[in-house]
Formats: structure tokens, C-alpha cells, sequence
């Protein structure tokens, strides 16, 4: 039945594009900021392209890092949450929108089983609608401090960026797992640029 209506929420946003994006006017959030969303998947926690351009340059970096650490292959991520565009339980103002990064790979559901086998309140699983008949499972650390159990990069990365975009999220899914339509895939390089001397760095975001 929740699936149903993700879906039903899904395509009733789809056929009514003009009264979502005054709904979202009336919570604040710009036209620019809006059609950035809608256009190239910029989610509404990030007020310019210089900071999403520096978030997904940071992704490619850490993509390599993750997958040394965990062994993890095909790993790619996602994002969701009221800061994308088409679904949310509930359009929230503006400043106050949730981002979630889901990292999919290869293995990830071979350490959240073993993860949770040591302490089974350690992790949540989260059901995910994939299709409107399908569904899977992402995880999620009870505690931030269950990121150091994946990575000490990871847990760099999120402490970085967490001050940067208050209201981002961690999760979890295996890499079969098929994203759902209101799911924004984010395509990074396969290999960091090397810094320009006009580069501007992450830090100078803050």
C-alpha cells in the first residue's frame, strides 16, 4: 500500500508539474533553485551549482577511497529525500530539506548481514520502493558513528560535508537493487581532476 502510493504521489507530480513547483515557491525555495532541481538533479539543500559541482568532485574521490577500503565493486550513488525532485512524505521549507546519500556497490549487503549478526541494533533496514511491483532494502547506522565500521574515509567525507548540508543522511543498498523513478542518479568521473591554481576548494564553500 505505501508503495502504491509513493507511485501514485510520483505520477500525480509528474502530471502536475506547474502546481508541485508553486507548491515549492510557497515553502520558500527559489525559481532558480527549482529549476536547477527539476533540470539537473541539484537538490534544493544546495544553494548554488559551485557547491554541487564541488559535491560531486568529492564523490569521485571518494568512490575510489570506498572501494579500496570495503572491496566493493560497481559502486555508484543516489540520492533522495525532500531535497529532490517528485516525492517526499512532506514539502518542507526551505533550509529545511533532507538529502540522502545512498551508496550502492557490490557487497554491501554481504557486510550489513554480518554487521548485524554482531549487534543487531546496530543497523536499520529500510524498505525502498524500486517499481511499482518491487521493492528491496537500504541500511542505515542508528548512530553516525557506524560509519567507521565501512570506512575512515567515509566517516571524513560525511564529517565534511555534514557541516556543509545540515540535512544530509547516509544509507545503504546492494548494487541489484533498481533505483526508483524519484531517485537522482549522480554521475561522477572516473577519475579526479588534478587542483588548478583557480580551483576553488570545498573549504572555501563554508
Amino acid at each position: 500500500q505505501i508503495r502504491n502510493l509513493q507511485f501514485r504521489r510520483w505520477s500525480w507530480c509528474c502530471e502536475n508539474m506547474n502546481t508541485y513547483v508553486n507548491m515549492l515557491r510557497q515553502r520558500g525555495h527559489s525559481d532558480e533553485s527549482i529549476s536547477q532541481m527539476i533540470s539537473v538533479g541539484r537538490p534544493l539543500i544546495m544553494p548554488n551549482d559551485t557547491l554541487f559541482a564541488g559535491f560531486k568532485s568529492s564523490l569521485t574521490e571518494l568512490k575510489i577511497q570506498l572501494q579500496k577500503d570495503t572491496g566493493w565493486s560497481d559502486l555508484s550513488f543516489v540520492l533522495s529525500g525532500s531535497s529532490v525532485c517528485g516525492f517526499s512524505q512532506e514539502l518542507v521549507a526551505c533550509g529545511r530539506d533532507a538529502l540522502n546519500l545512498c551508496i550502492k556497490a557490490r557487497g554491501v549487503n554481504l557486510l550489513m548481514n554480518d554487521l548485524h549478526e554482531c549487534d543487531s541494533n546496530l543497523i536499520l533496514a529500510l524498505p525502498a520502493a524500486c517499481t511499482l511491483h518491487t521493492r528491496g532494502l537500504r541500511y542505515s547506522f542508528l548512530q553516525d558513528e557506524g560509519l567507521s565500521l565501512v570506512s575512515s574515509n567515509l566517516v571524513s567525507w560525511y564529517s565534511k560535508w555534514s557541516k556543509k548540508l545540515s540535512g544530509l543522511g547516509i544509507v545503504f543498498s546492494e548494487d541489484l537493487l533498481e533505483c526508483s523513478p524519484w531517485d537522482v542518479c549522480v554521475n561522477v568521473s572516473p577519475h579526479p581532476r588534478k587542483r588548478g591554481p583557480s580551483d576553488v576548494t570545498d573549504d572555501d564553500l563554508l
